[in-house]
């Protein structure tokens, strides 16, 4: 598959799809976009602010600051803050750090998507059973996403991840929904823009109830990215992951991984 993903050719579609972009670097703006990037000029330019190298260049990490705060730059400017704070003072995390985490496989990376986006499969049950704390969670998080970022990664083709969140065997009194928040809540400025998609599955009967309650009310961009299922789930893993990528327990023909779960057994 590595092979192939030099020759592919992302659709116009998988580069921006309605008001979602996917694909940032090395690729033309729409007007609004540039318009968008003008703004974040001219309001740094006015403030004083001095705009980190690499900011504001072909990768468009300036524009990623306008779509995270819905092209208002004063609050782009206190996101790009926080995201050069991050950089500078979380990274790297380096491999001996979550050595003994990477082992457990509460969280890992599986394979590509039919598209080549990296999946990472997060499984709740056993961040539960090792009693995983937030900063522990998210240091593991930045080590493999960032990992993802070097070697899965090709700017201008492929630029975003599916997530699997897997909580099978957990009930919802059980279910870590500060620490889960709170993490995606990091993830979400520190990989802005990054998600494909996310399938939480076999989720818990009262909370799959919630979903359905509060599912009207979710913006329908947000709604495209996120799939919530209790169960029925492996169609639509399949549909977007080819089953030799897939795990069998989530509907694939290939086995289930027990150990040995990086450096990932497809790179």
């Amino acid at each position: 598959m590595e092979s192939s993903l030099e020759a592919y050719q992302p659709l116009p579609e998988d580069i921006k799809r309605g008001t979602i972009r996917k694909v940032y670097s090395f690729v033309p703006l729409d007007p609004d976009e540039e318009e968008a990037l003008a703004k974040f000029r001219a309001y740094a330019t006015k403030n004083a602010i001095q705009i980190p190298p690499g900011v504001d260049d072909q990768h468009r990490m300036a524009l990623k600051f306008m779509d995270s705060s819905k092209r208002k730059p004063k609050k782009a400017m206190k996101i790009m803050d926080k995201y050069q704070t991050w950089l500078t003072t979380e990274l790297p995390v380096p491999i001996n750090e979550v050595s003994t985490m990477l082992d457990q496989g509460f969280m890992y990376l599986l394979g590509r998507d039919k598209k080549f986006h990296p999946i990472m499969v997060i499984n709740v049950r056993k961040m539960l059973n090792f009693n995983v704390d937030l900063n522990t969670a998210l240091r593991l998080n930045y080590f493999l996403l960032t990992w993802a970022i070097e070697h899965m990664m090709v700017p201008g083709k492929v630029e975003t991840w599916d997530i699997i969140m897997d909580l099978a065997d957990v009930t919802a009194s059980q279910l870590p929904i500060n620490l889960l928040k709170n993490m995606m809540s990091k993830l979400s400025i520190n990989f802005m823009c990054r998600l494909e998609k996310s399938f939480v599955i076999n989720l818990p009967s009262t909370l799959n109830a919630l979903y359905k309650l509060l599912k009207p009310f979710i913006d329908s961009d947000t709604k495209k990215k996120i799939i919530i299922q209790k169960d029925g789930w492996e169609p639509l893993l399949r549909g977007d992951i080819n089953e030799d990528v897939l795990e069998v327990k989530y509907g694939g023909t290939r086995p289930n991984i027990d150990s040995g779960y990086f450096p990932p057994a497809f790179y």
